[in-house]
């Protein structure tokens, strides 16, 4: 995509990010993921954000799953749903529950 002039939306990040495996390299790629996705103006999208919030729950990194579902505006079910499944896959129970 980024060696033509295609433009990605947000259906295009989430999916991009949902493909993502537990490992380092992938990641790594979330992590620049998320970048591009800071850079186009993506981060105020629910479903961006959720899918965000998958790819690090399964990576471990709870503190960006945090920060995450806070700058959200509209936390519907499904975001709820999500960061209580993130706290709980990661053993965080007293947080799932909080």
């Amino acid at each position: 995509m980024q060696l033509t002039s295609f433009r990605p939306n947000s259906i295009t990040f989430s999916s991009i990010l949902h493909v993502h495996r537990v490992t380092f390299a992938t990641f790594k790629w979330g992590m620049d993921t998320h970048a591009q996705i800071t850079r186009c103006e993506f981060t105020s999208h629910e479903i961006v954000i959720r899918a965000l919030i998958n790819m690090y729950l399964k990576c471990g990194s709870i503190k960006k799953i945090s920060v995450l579902f806070d700058k959200m505006h509209n936390r519907q079910t499904i975001s709820w749903n999500t960061i209580i499944a993130g706290y709980a896959w990661n053993d965080c129970s007293k947080e799932s529950i909080k």
